[in-house]
């Protein structure tokens, strides 16, 4: 999936009512968008639950200021993650 024309932009009520699925990082980040957001659109998905290893975990750490090899690793489990939902979600390898 080409990635070149999105901008981040900050959350609002509208970006989530408009979603169907919104996919976060942490358990932190999914709390403070139910917080604020309540039953507006879609479900609220942790990212890292696609990942049977994190168990209960359910973090993908930041690798700011890491090694290289951080930023590898974490990098091949969020490709990981990825890979995952493009399937749960019926896409194929070549559309995410």
């Amino acid at each position: 999936m080409d990635l070149g024309p999105h901008r981040s932009q900050l959350l609002d009520g509208s970006l989530i009512g408009a979603a169907d699925l919104v996919v976060v990082m942490d358990p932190y980040q999914r709390q403070q968008i139910r917080l604020r957001f309540g039953g507006q659109g879609g479900d609220v998905m942790i990212l890292a639950d696609l990942l049977p290893a994190f168990e209960d975990a359910r973090v993908i750490p930041d690798p700011i200021d890491g090694p290289p090899e951080k930023f590898e690793r974490v990098y091949s489990q969020i490709d990981e993650c990825l890979r995952s939902l493009a399937s749960a979600l019926g896409m194929t390898g070549g559309d995410a």
